[in-house]
């Protein structure tokens, strides 16, 4: 089985799409925080995919959600997490590459965010939580990592 926690309009063929609004008749409603309406049973994921969905969970809330996708996973399932980098993005308007105006409209109108991650307090935790990192970088303004368990 593989997983697509907050797809949004992301959904992907093959894999069980979950979001808690779905806007197509294919996704699964649940909250990518508690899994509890997807009936996934624990060790029977292979790969979960959670894209930009990390600023919705608090920063106290994250080591425990992420513990129970581990769960969730096969022994050497892969778990691929990306979200913007606001360390990169803060850089970016020291360097004046960005304005001060573009990135409180980032950090202040998305609706529910919660928290703020880059790439390296994501790969400390993750390894905290006993992955292992396969690869990780920048696309953009993102970071991605890819570990497994």
């Amino acid at each position: 089985m593989k997983v697509n926690l907050g797809c949004g309009q992301d959904v992907r063929l093959g894999y069980l799409n979950i979001d808690l609004n779905p806007f197509n008749p294919e996704v699964k409603k649940d909250d990518f925080k508690t899994l509890k309406n997807s009936n996934i049973e624990n060790g029977s994921v292979e790969e979960i995919i959670a894209s930009n969905i990390l600023g919705f969970i608090s920063i106290h809330e994250v080591p425990a959600v992420i513990s129970l996708w581990k769960e969730k996973m096969k022994a050497g399932g892969t778990l691929y997490i990306s979200n913007v980098d606001y360390s990169v993005l803060g850089h970016a308007m020291a360097l004046e590459q960005i304005s001060t105006e573009d990135l409180n409209k980032m950090l202040f109108t998305e609706k529910g965010l919660t928290a703020l991650y880059n790439l390296t307090s994501m790969d400390t935790l993750l390894r905290h939580l006993g992955f292992s990192v396969e690869s990780k970088g920048y696309l953009e303004n993102s970071f991605y990592i890819k570990v497994s368990k």
